[in-house]
């Protein structure tokens, strides 16, 4: 491609004005007979009368020209002809200025059909679809917005109906979405306006419905500060075998744009991006209720400790810039640009914000306000199967491990740092966690001593991945008088995810009357609803039964009668044959008998 000759511009320089003319023209005309074409200017004044002033101007490129010299006050004609052409005379179209070309800029689009029969399906407006060179003056070609761009949109879909656009970030946003443009019909261009240089959603919808027909990713809008960016629509609903798509493309002019070509570039369709949770997990006082800000919009939802919520409506590869304010301020507290691919991630946000006042990681670990993200994540398990992954939330505690006493110690999730994650998948097991193990116990150590042991209802998270969480602070006097530690599972849910405490097994054991039989024989929950875990330690191998009777001691259920080896074992039992009441477990050991109460409670 060529840009105008000099000779063209030294023909015109007897004429003078003040204002100058600039040029953007594009080749938009989905027709193959126009794939690549020839443009010439013919005008009296010319050498010769014509001038070829780009030659191979192949389709969706355009070209930017300033020629230097004021208005052309004679008549003109601009000619288009197939690529390779030795004149003007092997044009197929031409487009007269009887009058000249007045002082201003000017956007002239190629649009249309060179053969009407190249595209069966008519204009839904029954606009013309004829080859057609559409000229627009009053086109910003710069913007003077360091922060902003100059925005202009064009329809040149000749078989798409009006458009209606509009631009937003995200589906959860306070502010409704913005009408960039409404109704705007084929061949027609918008009045340019100053536009944040933002990344933004474009959504095409026809005119008057509501479901998009088209769902732009405009991501790179973020560096289109200070420059102009014309918009269009290209190609075709319905093309022939072959033929263009659809598409959404953005001229770039960026400021001191030098004669030639310039930068086209497709605004890609819009792809889902995987299921985001996020879990505010941040124990502050001060971060007890958070607003969401996304792309300095504040969101529908905001966030609440030891909350959560779930979304797929995010895309992938956008910028989202995220902020944290405390309730009703105007202030960040945290702020951090997040890009999501086509896999799930958690997000958990934790720490606090000035660390100064708060006990220290033991780990030395940072303990600022941030967002921790799983990625990839799972939101789902096969039947049957759960999977678990271990967050350490805690500030002030040091390396969280978890263990199953009823396996003999069994490492389920390694020594996790503050602010890591650890797929909990043990040796022998993996990370698919069979539910018919029902509620299991297990241990939770802090730098390898034992803090306390958790029931963890397997049977609940059937299907699900969960995230468990160690949340609060160990010491709550050395922390601002925080939350105090708790353990939680969340639950994948939309649009708010479960957030379930596991139970302390030190305040749900209910012993009564211990006797010889004793072994630490523990019971949870009490009450229970349909399940009971019972669980004792033995020194040496030996025999135990366990039996439940009623109030009149009778036997309703034998839990089991086995011979087991010295060790802690536990057995969860199913109580949802028995009725609302009291119940007496009986632990036989040798010839020791002992008697437990708990209660079946729905």
């Amino acid at each position: 491609m060529k840009k105008i000759l000099l000779s063209f511009g030294a023909a015109l320089t007897m004429f003078s004005a003040s204002a100058q003319i600039k040029l953007l023209l594009l080749n938009n005309s989905p027709d193959t007979a126009a794939a690549s074409v020839d443009v010439y200017v013919k005008n009296a004044n010319l050498p010769g009368g014509e001038q070829k002033i780009i030659d191979d101007f192949g389709f969706r490129t355009a070209f930017f020209y300033d020629p230097g010299f004021p208005v052309i006050p004679t008549p003109t004609d601009v000619v288009v002809a197939p690529k390779g052409s030795s004149s003007s005379a092997d044009g197929f179209y031409t487009k007269s200025f009887p009058s000249g070309i007045a002082a201003g800029n000017y956007f002239l689009v190629l649009n249309g059909l060179v053969d009407t029969n190249y595209a069966a399906t008519p204009n839904p407006s029954s606009l013309p679809r004829d080859f057609n060179l559409e000229v627009v003056s009053g086109v910003s070609f710069t913007s003077s917005n360091t922060s902003e761009m100059a925005l202009t949109l064009h329809n040149g879909v000749v078989d798409a109906p009006a458009q209606t656009v509009q631009s937003f970030i995200t589906t959860i946003q306070i502010t409704p979405r913005d009408t960039v443009e409404d109704n705007l019909a084929y061949g027609s261009t918008t009045t340019s306006a100053q536009y944040p240089a933002a990344p933004k959603r474009l959504h095409y919808h026809t005119t008057g419905t509501s479901t998009p027909s088209y769902q732009a990713n405009g991501n790179f809008f973020g560096s289109f500060g200070n420059q102009a960016v014309v918009v269009f629509t290209s190609g075709l609903v319905n093309p022939p075998a072959g033929g263009a798509t659809f598409g959404v493309f953005a001229i770039q002019l960026p400021a001191g744009q030098a004669n030639g070509l310039v930068q086209v570039s497709e605004l890609p369709k819009e792809k889902v991006a995987g299921v985001v949770q996020v879990y505010h997990n941040a124990a502050d006082p001060a971060l007890k209720d958070v607003d969401l800000y996304v792309g300095g919009i504040k969101q529908v939802i905001g966030l609440s400790f030891r909350k959560a919520f779930q979304s797929a409506g995010f895309i992938q590869d956008f910028d989202y810039s995220i902020d944290l304010h405390k309730k009703d301020s105007s202030s960040s507290v945290l702020n951090t640009n997040l890009v999501f691919g086509d896999d799930s991630v958690v997000a958990v946000v934790s720490g606090v914000l000035n660390a100064s006042q708060f006990k220290a990681n033991p780990d030395g670990e940072a303990t600022d306000l941030n967002f921790y993200l799983n990625e990839p994540a799972r939101i789902s398990a096969a039947t049957g199967t759960t999977r678990m992954t271990l967050f350490n939330g805690s500030t002030d505690a040091a390396e969280v491990s978890i263990s199953a006493p009823a396996l003999g110690g069994m490492v389920l999730a390694p020594a996790t740092k503050y602010g890591k994650f650890t797929l909990v998948a043990p040796t022998g097991i993996g990370a698919d966690l069979p539910t018919s193990l029902g509620k299991v116990v297990v241990d939770l150590k802090i730098d390898t001593t034992l803090y306390k042991s958790y029931l963890v209802p397997l049977t609940s998270f059937d299907g699900k991945a969960v995230t468990v969480c160690t949340s609060g602070f160990l010491d709550t006097a050395n922390n601002q008088n925080g939350a105090s530690f708790r353990v939680f599972a969340g639950v994948p849910a939309s649009p708010f995810p479960a957030v379930i405490f596991l139970q302390d097994t030190s305040i749900t054991t209910s012993i009564t009357n211990p006797a010889t039989a004793d072994m630490s024989f523990r019971m949870f929950p009490n009450p229970a609803s349909s399940e009971l875990v019972l669980g004792f330690d033995l020194k040496d191998q030996a025999n135990v039964s366990i039996e439940i009777l009623d109030l009149n001691g009778k036997v309703v259920q034998t839990v089991l009668n086995d011979t087991f080896l010295a060790g802690t074992t536990y057995h969860t039992e199913s109580v949802s044959s028995l009725s609302n009441g009291l119940y007496f477990a009986r632990v036989k050991s040798g010839n020791a008998v002992s008697t437990y109460k708990f209660n079946v409670l729905r």
